[in-house]
């Protein structure tokens, strides 16, 4: 059991570090275009995990019109709208 416990806790270890490691590489590192001190549930209960939401600008060629919008494959990224205007 001892045994077990210890492997489980390296593995989860290991887990949570790489996760890390990865979500300093997705988002942008610039401040966040809106930031909350805690999430609150359905419930209205406050469970104290910040929340960020970022704005990426991206330039694209004006000359051209897009037909298709391809996001890297990451579960941590969503895209809750976008916009065009012209520059």
């Amino acid at each position: 059991m001892i045994l077990m416990a210890a492997f489980l806790g390296i593995g989860f270890g290991a887990y949570q570090s790489v996760d890390q490691a990865l979500m300093t590489e997705v988002l942008p590192s610039k401040e966040s275009a809106i930031h909350a001190e805690t999430r609150y549930g359905r419930d209205g209960s406050q469970d104290g995990v910040a929340a960020n939401v970022w704005h990426v600008a991206v330039p694209v060629d004006s000359t051209k019109t897009a037909v298709s919008i391809t996001l890297p494959n990451n579960n941590h990224m969503k895209v809750y709208a976008i916009s065009g205007r012209n520059a």
